[in-house]
């Protein structure tokens, strides 16, 4: 029994000690001057997002040791479209054109 709780101790101080992940909100442009700011995502994390877009931003960072590092790459499948984007910093896809983003990975 003793050997039970000294394990699940372990366990418990491991997942206290364990760092816990940022969230950034993403900002879309999804038609022209038409903008959405409520997509979470964590800090390290990917989310699929399915949608066609215009560009993209990082509205805002929490959790994370400096905002400022953190970036965010938008995919079509596996090929990135454009540059990654940053916080307060819009990346247009496709010259402005509505592209499909299938996939968002921040760090």
């Amino acid at each position: 029994m003793k050997t039970v709780a000294f394990i699940l101790g372990l366990f418990a101080a491991a997942a206290s000690a364990a760092p816990n992940a940022g969230q950034a909100i993403l900002q879309f442009e999804i038609d022209p001057d038409t903008f959405t700011s409520d997509t979470p995502i964590a800090v390290p994390g990917t989310i699929t997002v399915d949608q066609s877009l215009i560009a993209a931003t990082i509205a805002t960072v929490s959790g994370v040791a400096d905002p400022d590092d953190v970036q965010c790459q938008a995919f079509n499948g596996n090929t990135k479209v454009a540059e990654p984007f940053t916080l307060e910093h819009f990346t247009t896809f496709n010259g402005g054109a509505k592209v499909l983003i299938t996939t968002i990975t921040c760090q």
